[in-house]
């Protein structure tokens, strides 16, 4: 009796301590909003595919974020850190650099914040 209560609370022991390894390494589940986004203000934002294989057989793995701002497009697969997306947007081949930050604003709408502290309030594009 006294075995199986031990063997009990070692289980739940070493499920909480699991379950909190991975909150720490930022394991909080797959990203929600795929899809294509826009501002009101001719600026789009499109999410889509975690994983994709290229041409080339090379491999890239996060999600495929596509941003058209003032005229100019950005795009490439980047990380969930989190409860955002948060990377470079420039291709590897690229020498530029184009880091930004996605998040969830509101009940169905993202946050893109670039490095330099602009922002823009996507809502999802009606069907």
């Amino acid at each position: 009796m006294i075995n199986k209560w031990i063997n009990g609370l070692t289980a739940a022991l070493l499920m909480f301590l699991l379950t909190a390894c991975s909150a720490e390494n930022g394991s909080i589940g797959e990203w929600s909003r795929m899809g294509n986004y826009t501002d009101g203000n001719s600026n789009f934002l499109s999410i889509t595919t975690a994983k994709e294989t290229s041409a080339d057989e090379n491999e890239y793995e996060g999600y495929y974020v596509n941003v058209f701002i003032e005229g100019t497009t950005y795009g490439w697969f980047i990380p969930q850190e989190g409860n955002t997306l948060h990377g470079n947007l420039m291709p590897e081949f690229e020498e530029e650099t184009f880091i930004v930050t996605v998040s969830e604003e509101g009940k169905d709408g993202l946050l893109l914040t670039l490095e330099n502290g602009n922002t823009y309030h996507f809502k999802p594009v009606s069907q």
